[in-house]
């Protein structure tokens, strides 16, 4: 009777299983070549099957593990699927239908656009540079057939599948090949309106084994997926796997620029966490720009690594400051905020001086402040005018010192800064004041003379009055004095 109810209990409450990938359909348009990648949501739950990928595009599908074997839920958030074009496929429409446990799960549709007509696009020309070794750096340059450069983005294929995609601003970049790349390795070179180029070179150098997957151990090699490229602050995981299945307890170490560092492990679904379950990638991002390397082992297993690169995501708003999105200024005259250009209303600074009423040859300070009447420490020129002529004089540290040697109206004007407007002060330098002295000196002789002449005046009253007459015209000289 235990036996028969065990039996009805399981059949009243069966084991759900579930596989999903959100979202279901990808729509995408790519050039002969190209590589994308789109993250996806996947969800596992107790379902242990195969994957199946189907389709005109079936081949070019790049990332999926190969088979999930999930007790419980496995849930693989953000986790990226690639597309590698190839390199000479015909224009046209084509596609890849992706399964898992006999459930479409993806629909994937890939545009080839036309490339014009023969000529109607530029050629390229490009030369690879450096030793092609092992651990040394390989550089790009990219030139039109007038030998004009180009920007251009290069897709470098690995030995392994994985696609890492570079830029080359000015049509030239370097890219550092891994001590543990077999190679060949797959150059496209692909350039807005000119025609790709395709290149396989060969490598040179010791390789690295035992840094890599290497030859397998008892318990075979480890596979790590994950993006080879992804943006500041955008989230993303790494997946490791063994045997096609995901593995746990693997010792994760994860090297960047500037001395980055990551300790972790991986959880019951192979992602890579901390030692409080927190995701690489999702709950703890770096936040440098630069080339990482993802180091993984685990007795048993062969060490492998991955290589991935962290990139500034282009500025989606009117204006990004510098920081998670390249920088992407507003025009002279705007600043941004919160990612939008608007006007710089700048303060209008002040002018002091001392004394406020100069005199001629007063030593005259002034200074420039803002409007809460702080000193504006910095060295600018200004105009001085005065008396029809203009000259300059020169705040240092905010202040001036200057005197005038006559009177005059007097202006002084102020250029913008970088953080104030400009500004106007008017100031009266005055004749100096006669001393009192002198002053009284000129009263004192303007007394007596006023006096001296009133005193003559009245001696002058009474006096016989003298007349001198010419009484006629002598023949000699002859003088008449008549006195009346």
């Amino acid at each position: 009777m235990k036996k028969i109810g065990m039996i009805t209990f399981l059949l009243m409450f069966p084991i759900v299983l579930a596989a999903n990938i959100s979202p279901d359909t990808w729509s995408v348009t790519l050039e002969p070549g190209a590589y994308t990648s789109k993250n996806f949501n996947l969800t596992f739950v107790n379902e242990s099957c195969t994957r199946i990928i189907n389709g005109t595009a079936s081949s070019w599908i790049i990332g999926l593990p190969e088979s999930v074997d999930a007790t419980g839920v496995l849930q693989l958030t953000n986790f990226p699927i690639g597309i590698q074009v190839p390199d000479n496929v015909p224009s046209g429409t084509y596609y890849a239908n992706i399964y898992y446990c006999d459930q479409k799960l993806l629909d994937i549709d890939i545009s080839i656009p036309q490339t014009g007509q023969p000529g109607s696009q530029c050629n390229l020309i490009v030369t690879i540079l450096g030793s092609k070794m092992r651990g040394k750096s390989m550089s790009f340059d990219v030139r039109d057939t007038n030998y004009n450069p180009k920007d251009a983005t290069i897709y470098i294929t690995r030995a392994d599948g994985t696609t890492e995609r570079i830029d080359c601003p000015g049509g030239f970049c370097s890219w550092l090949i891994p001590p543990t790349e077999e190679g060949p390795i797959i150059v496209r070179t692909v350039v807005a309106g000119c025609n790709p180029v395709t290149k396989q070179i060969d490598l040179a150098g010791e390789l690295i084994r035992n840094e890599t997957e290497g030859t397998e151990i008892s318990g075979g090699k480890i596979t790590i997926t994950g993006p080879t490229e992804a943006s500041l602050g955008e989230d993303f995981q790494f997946l490791i796997i063994g045997k096609s299945q995901p593995l746990q307890w693997v010792n994760i170490q994860i090297v960047g620029p500037g001395g980055y560092t990551f300790s972790g492990t991986t959880n019951s679904y192979g992602i890579v966490v901390d030692s409080s379950n927190k995701i690489f990638g999702t709950d703890i991002k770096p936040n440098k720009v630069g080339d990482y390397t993802l180091f993984a082992n685990r007795e048993g297993y062969a060490p492998a690594e991955f290589h991935f690169k962290l990139i500034k995501k282009e500025c989606p708003y009117e204006c990004c400051p510098e920081g998670e999105y390249v920088e992407k200024p507003c025009p002279e005259g705007y600043q941004c905020k919160d990612f939008k250009c608007s006007p710089i209303i700048k303060p209008r600074m002040k002018i002091t001086c001392t004394p406020k009423n100069p005199i001629v040859l007063d030593t005259i300070s002034c200074k420039i402040i803002d409007q809460d009447n702080k000193l504006i420490s910095e060295d600018v020129e200004a105009t001085i005018k005065y008396d029809g002529t203009q000259d300059t004089i020169l705040f240092s540290s905010g202040i001036a010192n200057f005197s005038i040697s006559k009177p005059a109206k007097v202006t002084i004007e102020v250029p913008d800064l970088l953080d104030y407007k400009g500004t106007t002060y008017t100031m009266n330098v005055s004749a100096p004041p006669v001393p009192i002295i002198w002053i009284i000196l000129i009263i004192a002789i303007i007394a007596i003379t006023v006096l001296l002449i009133v005193l003559i005046r009245r001696r002058g009253k009474g006096s016989p009055e003298f007349k001198i007459e010419l009484e006629s015209k002598p023949e000699t000289v002859e003088k008449v004095v008549t006195e009346r």
